[in-house]
């Protein structure tokens, strides 16, 4: 009787050893990703054609994919307007809803409009970038990246344009139900929301930089590095506590908390490491990381907080060949976001 104990025990357990899951040498469980099992949700993102050369690329989006993380498989993909020769920014609220940017009238001029989960898409949430008045003499402005407030009340992007050879920004926060203007902050860029409604942003003027936080009512707006950030800021994220940030700067990836403190270095690469992202449980850091030509090199990484470990999807594997015919290369495209 003991026996036979000992071997309904022993195969249970190796059952339990070999469920859905499997361990890699560090005896970290995996899954049929090969990401850590605790990888898990959707990450959203585009995919771009970039005609290889020695000058800038010419974007051609060729969609806005939902990868389920869990199994490595893309689960959703959005189609939706040919013409976005910048990409569609296609971004994703933790509702499930995506805003993205689409054409509008001549070439260059856009606007964003929104996705539901299962959707088609519903009326603008902005108006068309050239309608958007920044002064004369300057070239039509035109969308950048786009982002839902966490109560989906409220859109906040930048507009970009140039005069000169030299290029002017501007953040703009919009109501989501009229579609009016709140407010806008001149010389600044790369808007993300604080989990309770005020706004992050990068300084564009000038010798001036630095990350910048509005009040809530978006009547003020206060320097939070204490100085010490003195180069241009790219993309950024807020932990979904609000209690950190996290940005790209200098091609690498760095970390600070809300209230400028321990501001350093978090990830070190030889490439352009950019679009850092939190994941819902604050336990990793996604990001692209780019090669040596300037396209994105079909690695989707993953950093670990608290052990310092990088792991890595290959999206090539995972990402539709080019419907266009194009034989340029084929990489995910920022913006990047992580949902459950």
């Amino acid at each position: 009787m003991k026996q036979i104990l000992s071997f309904q025990i022993f195969v249970f357990l190796f059952l339990m050893g070999c469920g859905s899951g499997s361990s890699n040498n560090s005896g970290t469980s995996t899954s049929s990703s090969g990401l850590p099992n605790d990888i898990n949700g959707l990450i959203v993102f585009e995919r771009t054609s970039s005609e290889a050369g020695s000058g800038p690329a010419v974007i051609n989006p060729a969609g806005i994919f939902r990868l389920q993380l869990k199994k490595g498989q893309i689960i959703e993909k959005r189609t939706i307007t040919s013409g976005v020769k910048s990409g569609y920014k296609g971004f994703a609220h933790p509702s499930g809803k995506i805003v993205f940017l689409e054409p509008c009238g001549t070439y260059g001029v856009n606007r964003f409009k929104i996705f539901k989960r299962n959707q088609l898409a519903t009326l603008p949430l902005t108006p068309c970038s050239n309608t958007i008045s920044v002064g004369v003499d300057y070239a039509t402005p035109r969308h950048a990246t786009g982002k839902l407030s966490p109560d989906g009340s409220k859109i906040a992007t930048f507009i970009y344009y140039s005069k000169n050879n030299k290029y002017y920004y501007i953040v703009l926060i919009y109501d989501v139900n009229s579609g009016e203007e709140i407010k806008r902050f001149v010389n600044y860029s790369s808007p993300t929301w604080h989990p309770d409604g005020r706004l992050l942003m990068t300084s564009e003027g000038g010798e001036k930089f630095g990350l910048y936080l509005t009040n809530k009512d978006f009547t003020d707006l206060i320097r939070i590095d204490k100085n010490e950030i003195n180069l241009a800021v790219g993309s950024s994220d807020i932990s979904p506590t609000g209690g950190q940030v996290v940005f790209s700067m200098a091609q690498q990836i760095w970390i600070m908390d809300i209230n400028g403190d321990n501001l350093r270095e978090l990830i070190v690469g030889n490439s352009d490491l950019s679009f850092p992202t939190w994941s819902p449980f604050e336990k990793y850091i996604a990001y692209f990381r780019y090669g040596s030509r300037g396209d994105v090199d079909d690695k989707l990484m993953f950093y670990n907080l608290a052990t310092n470990k990088k792991h890595e999807l290959n999206t090539n594997s995972i990402l539709p060949p080019s419907a266009d015919g194009y034989n340029g290369a084929i990489s995910p495209g920022g913006p990047l976001s992580w949902i459950r």
